[in-house]
């Protein structure tokens, strides 16, 4: 079964003025390795797009395509007035906000790109703490793949 009715999913720490349907979101089959993100409109006060990250499979060279890149990409396609926020989090098993940092390549793009103050995870008190960490790990896939 991919999802179970009786998980409620925690509400993101943002006023909006329609909620967003987290069943499409939250998953038993992969709860543990998806990581979500949400694009907010602080002025309109709505949740523009939202999405998560993707594997790629075996056959790329790249293992996954991380969800702050999602998320970066569409801002910069979309928020040409810099307006928008990203927030950045994963569910647990019962479906709550997880706090998500971001890996040392997103780090590299968040700070390219000049996102360091408009993206953000939730943390454990629900509420909304920035992304970015002074020491970033690397990406899971890259442990996993070189053996670190």
């Amino acid at each position: 079964m991919d999802t179970d009715p009786s998980v409620e999913c925690n509400p993101l720490p943002i006023k909006v003025k329609q909620p967003i349907d987290y069943s499409r979101l939250f998953s038993f089959i992969n709860y543990s390795v998806s990581v979500n993100f949400y694009i907010y409109d602080k002025r309109r006060k709505t949740i523009v797009h939202y999405g998560s990250s993707k594997p790629c499979g075996c056959n790329n060279r790249r293992s996954s395509i991380h969800a702050e890149q999602l998320a970066i990409e569409y801002c910069l396609k979309y928020d040409k007035r810099q307006k928008y926020i990203i927030i950045i989090s994963k569910f647990t098993k019962d479906g709550k906000h997880k706090p998500k940092k971001s890996c040392a390549s997103c780090c590299q793009l968040i700070q390219k790109y000049n996102f360091q103050n408009r993206i953000f995870t939730i943390d454990e008190d629900n509420e909304l703490i920035p992304a970015m960490s002074s020491k970033p790990e690397m990406c899971l896939a890259y442990k996993i793949k070189y053996g670190l």
